[in-house]
């Protein structure tokens, strides 16, 4: 591997681990919730995906459960925009569009 592979590797890491730490992180009843024993279990798991798939109530889940996601900002890499002809235009820094 290069070396400015292995540095752009580091740093990927250096940036995006504390993110993707705090994303995948989920309380330990939530498998067992997700996963009724029971047919009563099953209905009642159905019904509460039915609920939460409405498009008010997705978004408004997506956003609570996903706050490290909400408040990361992609860091700006002048070197890139250079080379891609976009130095001193606005760069979309965010990792989610906008909703």
């Amino acid at each position: 591997m290069h070396r400015k592979s292995a540095e752009a590797l580091a740093s990927y890491e250096r940036v995006l681990r504390p993110l993707v730490d705090k994303a995948q992180t989920i309380p330990k009843l939530v498998p067992r919730l997700v996963h009724p024993y029971s047919a009563a279990g099953v209905s009642l798991l159905r019904a509460v995906q039915r609920l939460i798939s409405t498009a008010a109530i997705s978004r408004r889940m997506a956003k609570s459960f996903t706050p490290a996601l909400q408040a990361f900002c992609l860091p700006r890499y002048e070197a890139l925009n250079e080379r891609a002809g976009l130095s001193g235009k606005r760069q979309s820094s965010t990792v989610t569009g906008s909703s």
